[in-house]
């Protein structure tokens, strides 16, 4: 009850503007932990740290483009990631050279997303000559070309390109105007209102 025989209601509201990188980055780095452990399936936690780096690349390109180029989502989120990085670092003036890390990084790891997200059938062909009969070991098989790139290394190196991109992006942002790309946060801002004793709240 408030003053003069009022009654005070309260609303509460939330607001949280989702940008996927922080997601994403969090399940490269948690699938990465796993493959580090090398419990069985380890490779498929490999494979997991891999392509959710590549796609916080994406994300994270994406969020920041709509805030910072007025015209993004008509003219550039239909690129491709590593045109979309380009335009992000000439529009925050970084110089970049494309043979080093983790601009050149970037680009394979961009390169085994496609292959991933474009998978097409691989006939493996191997043959041997040797002097006696040799019989593969047990759980042997012969790799294709996306299975031969999978290793905790390249797991490693894929999640630090991830992590070195958004530190090179978010260092030129003006964080006043882009603090809810930055940090993954929310407010819930609560309002008193009085209201007349004779109308109270059903």
């Amino acid at each position: 009850m408030g003053e003069s025989g009022q009654h005070v209601v309260f609303t509460r509201k939330e607001e949280r503007k989702f940008s996927a990188h922080h997601m994403l980055l969090r399940a490269a780095r948690h699938a990465l932990a796993d493959a580090e452990s090398e419990r069985p399936g380890w490779l498929y936690d490999v494979l997991a740290a891999m392509t959710f780096s590549a796609l916080t690349i994406e994300a994270l390109c994406n969020s920041i483009g709509r805030e910072v180029i007025h015209a993004w989502q008509r003219d550039s989120e239909a690129c491709s990631p590593m045109t979309k990085v380009r335009i992000l670092r000439e529009q925050l003036g970084i110089p970049y050279d494309d043979t080093t890390a983790p601009w050149s990084d970037a680009r394979a790891l961009i390169r085994f997303r496609n292959d991933i997200a474009h998978a097409k059938p691989e006939l493996i062909k191997n043959a041997e000559t040797s002097s006696e009969p040799r019989v593969a070991p047990l759980g042997y098989k012969p790799l294709s070309k996306i299975e031969k790139g999978l290793a905790i290394g390249q797991a490693r190196r894929a999640v630090t390109t991830a992590e070195a991109i958004k530190d090179a992006l978010f260092d030129k942002l003006p964080v006043d105007e882009t603090m809810s790309i930055v940090v993954d946060g929310w407010h819930q801002p609560t309002t008193a209102h009085f209201l007349p004793t004779e109308g109270p709240p059903a």
